[in-house]
């Protein structure tokens, strides 16, 4: 049986965790200027607080191994250090962490600090949830899952850091704000859209609930706050990870089963939670005993709606959506996503942050004027992305001294190439027959297994493809330019048949799978096959990534280099394949023109494999410049994508047959 002192500190674990705002949730105190006393804590919570009294005191021995938690203040004031991160002030408290909005000295940007308590730091349980968090979200790799990036302890102070969220949560947005209806539907496909990535990777969420959605300035909503999310893979290291309750959630949002025993539910939990929030999105009430349909509490809402919000909300989880995909795939049909009603739900977003009303100070601008700066704003935002310049002097001085413009050399470093044939095209690289081996024995099944496969020789480019080399293609042809109507794309549009100013040497991006085919045939060429993107990246000897099996952040650009955008195609030569291919990590994924099959490593033959015979997508391969996680870069990972797929991170290179003369 439970003892006393473990139930009281169940309990304590099972408060809410705290979200990570940039903002305080509106109440009287934000304009009176009263402290702002969150709902768990008492106005003395910055005291310390004294063990329950059935706790016996510590031995000597403990108390000396605790004795370095006795450094940790109680809370951290602006200026104080943990680390390299400095201090500037509190941004949230929950019943286990207080987070802080932090100075990272390092890097010199502003992230969100989340600091256990210090009542905490000698509880295995606590701490076991504090991990939980950490690896759930170091785990998950998604534009709206909130991104970590660090992890120590200082002077007893156990804490980790992740992306500094400069918005509001979706819960204040519903509250203090009239969000249109597509508006609201595009934040929760967002949320969708996230969830469904997490569950695939293994990972229950159990608190899904408006306070864990996060808006950025962008309009871009984001879920936060793993702590009490189940780890369901192995790939994690789960002896770490154990369940320190089994009631564990927001009780209003709670799957009946997890009310019962938290530790055995699955991702339809989470599917129940999220039809909560669809309800109380679309009514302002939560569904609760015998309670009304949607539709008869918003005439918006049609009688589809309400079969989609009632077939997430029920009691058995086998009778719900089964997978989140098939929910938003329905709530997708239910509400406008033309490209424009898309725009106008993230400009009204924008419109609605309540951080860019108080930077702008617009709430004395009438309906005119406020569009007119925040539509400024965007522009000049918009014209500012991807013009971030590198971390460190070393990585610029280590590219120019490798790269020289207009001198890229293609011999790897410390490697020789093979032979090249008199008729090797310009900028394209021989690549001899042989044997070499394909896939790898990862956590990820399309992969597996490993096999070895033999290729016939050919060519590939060196680089891939740019703006000004795709320009020439459309002034030939009249293909039309790479332009995608949405606000995350308009950095990399086209405007007027040419490429955004002064990215003619970048690779081209915003390009299908068939605009790449297309270039490739009239340049006299093809998109490489799987294997053979692959034998050139990482060449005989089974190598991680193009340069070796380390992983080392300054030889590609990926979300770690913090660039933000692509850079030119002959930069980073210090990350070059062993055939002298540069960008082969990072920078864009690139087309292949194999077909997609998770299975398909089982039955391929071994020899010059051409990909399943049809599918739904086409393969890409290597990573790209948002790619959060190394693994994702590495020469076996294998993406996938319909083949209209326009994206920003997405690209292509091409090979050509060897014919011997």
């Amino acid at each position: 049986m439970p003892s006393a002192e473990d139930s009281k500190l169940d309990k304590r674990l099972d408060e809410d965790a705290i979200s990570v705002q940039s903002n305080p949730p509106l109440d009287e105190s934000l304009d009176s200027g009263k402290p702002i006393t969150p709902p768990d804590e008492s106005p003395d919570a910055g005291k310390p607080t004294p063990p329950p009294e059935s706790v016996s005191p510590p031995s000597p021995q403990v108390e000396k191994e605790a004795r370095p938690d006795d450094k940790q203040p109680q809370e951290f004031k602006a200026g104080d250090t943990v680390g390299i991160y400095r201090i500037e002030r509190m941004i949230g408290k929950g019943g286990m962490a207080t987070v802080y909005r932090a100075f990272d000295t390092s890097t010199q940007r502003v992230v969100a600090l989340k600091v256990l308590k210090k009542r905490f730091a000698s509880s295995l349980k606590a701490l076991a949830r504090f991990d939980r968090e950490f690896l759930a979200l170091e785990s998950l790799s998604h534009p709206n899952i909130v991104r970590v990036l660090d992890k120590g302890v200082e002077n007893g102070a156990n804490y980790f850091v992740m992306e500094y969220v400069d918005g509001a949560s979706f819960s204040r947005l519903l509250r203090h704000r009239k969000l249109a209806f597509n508006t609201k539907a595009q934040i929760l496909l967002q949320a969708a859209a996230a969830l469904d990535y997490a569950h695939r990777k293994g990972i229950v969420h159990r608190d899904v609930k408006p306070d864990n959605i996060l808006i950025d300035r962008t309009g871009r909503a984001k879920i936060a706050d793993f702590g009490i999310a189940q780890i369901t893979k192995s790939r994690l290291p789960l002896t770490s990870i154990t369940v320190v309750s089994s009631f564990m959630g927001t009780a209003d949002y709670m799957a009946p089963e997890q009310r019962v025993d938290a530790k055995s539910v699955d991702h339809r939990a989470d599917i129940f939670s999220f039809g909560v929030m669809l309800y109380e999105t679309f009514t302002g009430r939560l569904p609760i005993g015998n309670f009304s349909l949607p539709s008869q509490l918003n005439p918006e809402v049609s009688k589809r709606m309400d079969g989609i919000i009632l077939r997430a909300l029920r009691q058995n989880p086998a009778e719900r959506y089964q997978s989140m995909a098939e929910l938003a795939d329905d709530l997708r049909r239910e509400t406008q996503t033309s490209q424009w009603s898309k725009l106008a739900a993230r400009m009204s977003l924008i419109l609605q942050v309540e951080s860019w009303k108080r930077v702008f100070q617009i709430r004395a601008i009438g309906a005119a004027g406020l569009f007119a700066v925040v539509l400024a704003a965007l522009i000049w935002l918009l014209s500012t992305v991807g013009k971030s310049s590198p971390p460190s002097t070393d990585l610029k001085q280590a590219e120019t001294s490798e790269t020289p413009a207009g001198q890229a050399t293609t011999e790897p470093s410390g490697e020789s190439l093979p032979p090249q044939p008199a008729n090797t095209p310009e900028n394209m690289v021989y690549v001899p027959g042989g044997d070499f081996i394909m896939g790898s024995e990862s956590e990820f099944s399309d992969q597996r297994p490993r096999h070895k496969v033999n290729l016939s020789a050919y060519f590939i480019d060196i680089y891939e493809v740019t703006n000004a080399e795709y320009e020439k293609f459309v002034e030939a042809t009249g293909r039309p330019q790479p332009l995608v109507k949405e606000f995350w794309a308009e950095p990399f549009n086209w405007h007027n048949g040419t490429y955004p100013p002064g990215k003619g040497d970048h690779p081209v991006v915003l390009v299908s799978w068939n605009d790449a085919a297309a270039y490739a045939k009239w340049a006299g060429k093809r998109l490489p096959t799987e294997a053979e993107w692959e034998r050139a990246a990482r060449g005989a000897d089974e190598r991680k990534w193009p340069w070796g099996n380390k992983w080392e952040v300054d030889r590609c650009n990926t979300a770690e280099s913090f660039l933000n955008s692509t850079q030119p195609a002959h930069s980073f030569a210090k990350g070059k394949s062993p055939f002298g291919c540069f960008n082969m990590a990072g920078n864009v994924m690139e087309w292949t023109a194999d077909w997609f099959s998770e299975s398909y490593y089982r039955d391929a033959p071994s020899r010059n494999p051409l990909g399943p015979l049809t599918g739904a997508y086409r393969v890409a391969r290597g990573g790209a410049w948002d790619s959060n996680l190394n693994l994702y870069v590495r020469t076996s990972y294998r993406q996938y994508f319909s083949p209209d797929a326009r994206n920003s991170d997405l690209g292509f290179r091409c090979a050509k047959d060897y014919v011997r003369k």
